[in-house]
């Protein structure tokens, strides 16, 4: 649904899809924006979000995993992320209790954490 609004209004006025989407993936200050945007390319890239699902590969997968979720995220929420790693055992899903979408930009310090810890508890 997020998706395919960000489709349809992408054309009349992308600068504002785009803070739109930065507010709702939770920064407080929008990021700048690079002074000519591929329109067709973001389009593009927006449908092949909105009909990607890699639970297929996720099921096939036996090496180590981390996923970071938060719980705050209005765009892919909790129960899409529960979705996406419920079949795995053990749940690589780790949650923020805050950060929104965008965690390496709102959540940065806590992200790399868990990815060090990650690495040390799994890379030889």
């Amino acid at each position: 649904r997020v998706l395919e609004r960000m489709i349809r209004q992408l054309h009349d006025n992308p600068i504002e899809v785009f803070f739109h989407f930065q507010r709702q993936s939770g920064l407080t200050l929008p990021l700048p924006l690079p002074d000519h945007l591929d329109i067709a390319a973001l389009e593009q890239g927006l449908r092949w979000l909105a009909t990607w699902d890699s639970r297929n590969h996720l099921s096939n997968w036996s090496g180590p995993l981390l996923a970071i979720a938060s719980h705050n995220d209005q765009v892919v929420t909790p129960q899409m992320s529960q979705a996406q790693f419920a079949a795995l055992s053990p749940n690589p899903l780790h949650w923020l209790t805050d950060g929104g979408h965008l965690l390496p930009l709102t959540r940065p310090e806590q992200c790399a954490a868990l990815v060090a810890g990650f690495i040390q508890n799994h890379v030889p």
